[in-house]
C-alpha cells in the first residue's frame, strides 16, 4: 500500500509540473523553459544557462558593443545602433550595456523617420531659392518654409527676411541698376553735370563770337573787293558791270565819299 502511495504522489506531481508547464503563464520576471519558468536576468546582462530545480538563471553581462534594456531571458544581447552621419543623424547619447545609442539629426537636418526619444533617419532642410526668404526657419522635427520677397525688397534666399533695395537718391548716388527680388540696386557717381554744362556753354559762346568774326571779316572782304572792281571798271570803262551799277555800288560802300 505505501509503495502504491508513493507512486501515486510521483504521477501527481508529473501531472501537475506539466500542467503548470503548459497551463500557467510565468510570472512577469520569468521566463518559460523546456523545464518550467526561470527568473529574468537583469537589464545590462543576458542568460548564460537556464535555471534548474537546484540553481537560479545564469547571467552574464553584455559585451562591449551590446546592450539590453529590459529584464530578458535572452541569451544574446543585442547590438548597438550606429549614427550614420550619412543618413544625417549623430551622437546625442551614447550606447551603455543598458540602452541603446541615440541618434539625433545632424545641425540643418529634420528628423523623417522616429520613434519617441529617437531617430532613425534624417534630411536636410530645404533652401529657399534667390528671391524667397525663410518665412520659418527649420528644426529638428520639422522642415523650413519659405515665402516670396515683396515688391521693393530683396532676397539671396539665406535670410529670414527680405531687404529693402537701396535708394540710391538718398545717398547722393545715380541708379545705375534696378533692384531684383533677388538682388539690391546697382548705385553709382552722380556725373559732374554743372561743369560740363559751364564748359558746352564756353565752346558755343568762342564758336559763335568766331563764327561772327569770320562773317564780319568775309563781308569787309567782299565790299572792298566790290569797291576795287568798280572802280577799276569805271576807270578802264570796260563792260564787265553795267556802269550805273557800278557807282551805284561805290557810292553805297562806306567810305565812298
Amino acid at each position: 500500500i505505501l509503495r502504491r502511495n508513493g507512486w501515486i504522489k510521483a504521477a501527481v506531481l508529473v501531472v501537475l509540473s506539466i500542467l503548470r508547464i503548459h497551463s500557467f503563464p510565468c510570472h512577469l520576471t520569468e521566463y518559460k523553459t523546456g523545464n518550467g519558468c526561470c527568473p529574468m536576468c537583469p537589464p545590462g546582462s543576458r542568460v548564460k544557462s537556464d535555471c534548474t530545480e537546484d540553481r537560479s538563471t545564469s547571467c552574464l553581462p553584455c559585451v562591449a558593443g551590446t546592450f539590453m534594456d529590459k529584464p530578458t531571458g535572452q541569451k544574446m544581447c543585442f547590438p548597438c545602433s550606429v549614427c550614420d552621419s550619412g543618413s544625417g543623424l549623430k551622437t546625442k547619447h551614447s550606447c551603455s550595456l543598458a540602452s541603446d545609442t541615440v541618434c539625433e539629426p545632424l545641425e540643418g537636418f529634420f528628423c523623417i523617420d522616429s520613434t519617441p526619444g529617437r531617430c532613425s533617419a534624417a534630411q536636410r532642410h530645404s533652401r529657399c531659392e534667390p528671391g524667397d526668404f525663410i518665412s520659418k526657419a527649420g528644426t529638428s522635427s520639422s522642415d523650413a518654409e519659405c515665402s516670396p520677397c515683396s515688391r521693393g525688397t530683396f532676397s539671396n534666399g539665406s535670410s529670414a527676411s527680405c531687404q529693402p533695395h537701396t535708394q540710391c537718391e538718398t545717398k547722393n548716388l545715380q541708379l545705375i541698376k534696378e533692384g531684383t527680388s533677388s538682388s539690391d540696386a546697382e548705385c553709382g557717381e552722380r556725373a559732374a553735370v554743372a561743369p560740363v554744362a559751364a564748359g558746352v556753354g564756353v565752346g558755343l559762346l568762342l564758336l559763335l563770337l568766331a563764327l561772327g568774326a569770320a562773317g564780319l571779316y568775309f563781308r569787309n572782304q567782299i565790299k572792298c573787293t566790290g569797291k576795287q572792281s568798280c572802280a577799276e571798271t569805271l576807270n578802264r570803262k570796260e563792260p564787265e558791270l553795267p556802269l550805273k551799277e557800278c557807282a551805284l555800288m561805290v557810292q553805297r560802300s562806306p567810305g565812298a565819299d
